[in-house]
């Protein structure tokens, strides 16, 4: 997923849905500095904690690109 800066959306809504729990794979790219993206660093805190309840980090090059697996 590299939606420049819809990643953070994205991934809340699969979240809040429990739709994440249908992804047994998620590679996504993930933007900080794009303008009108609100709070994105405490954003990509949180939804780190919280995909790590259901996957695991396979790759990760921070604020890069991330790869989980269920």
């Amino acid at each position: 997923m590299n939606c420049e800066g819809c990643e953070y959306e994205v991934l809340e809504t699969l979240v809040k849905t429990n739709m994440i729990f249908r992804f047994r794979k998620i590679q996504k790219g993930t933007h900080s500095s794009i303008k009108g993206l609100q709070h994105p660093f405490s954003r990509y805190c949180r939804i780190q904690e919280i995909m790590s309840w259901t996957h695991r980090r396979t790759y990760h090059d921070k604020l890069i690109w991330e790869s989980w697996k269920r």
